[in-house]
């Protein structure tokens, strides 16, 4: 690979094939083809969000702080994006409030808390599926003289 002009860092290789490896704090499974977060990067993010659920006030960068740690882990976690709405938006409503300075203190609303929650909750058993395999039904659908139009394969 070096010869086609490729730099290849040995100590981030991997050169014995494997069906699981870690990677940003992910184990991607390619036996099971799910990905999932690694034990310490489960641990950290709950820790931080029983952290802030049990303040009702915390500074903007403590809540930036575990919004950050609950993005991160959209990859390995697939309703968490679901789950983190109700934080970025108070925070960006805070931020405003504030004029940009993260030092200030928000109140963490009980939709927050309602976030927060479903991550120490779930995210234990959470994962992300890599294949979810052929689609069992083809719905196709489009414009007609009825207002309506479609067909199933």
């Amino acid at each position: 690979m070096s010869k086609l002009g490729f730099v290849i860092h040995e100590d981030k290789s991997v050169f014995q094939p494997s069906k699981q490896i870690i990677f940003l704090g992910n184990i991607i499974d390619s036996e099971n083809m799910i990905i999932t977060l690694t034990a310490d990067k489960k641990q950290n993010l709950v820790k931080e969000c029983k952290w802030l659920l049990q303040r009702n006030l915390a500074k903007i960068r403590d809540v930036a702080k575990v919004i950050g740690l609950i993005v991160s882990s959209f990859s390995a976690v697939e309703f968490g994006k679901l789950f983190y709405r109700n934080l970025e938006k108070e925070k960006i409503i805070a931020l405003k409030n504030s004029k940009g300075d993260f030092e200030q203190s928000m109140l963490i609303s009980n939709q927050m808390k309602g976030d927060l929650e479903w991550w120490v909750a779930n995210v234990s058993t959470e994962l992300r599926h890599i294949s979810h395999g052929s689609p069992q039904i083809v719905i196709q659908t489009d414009a007609s003289l009825l207002g309506m139009g479609w067909h199933i394969k």
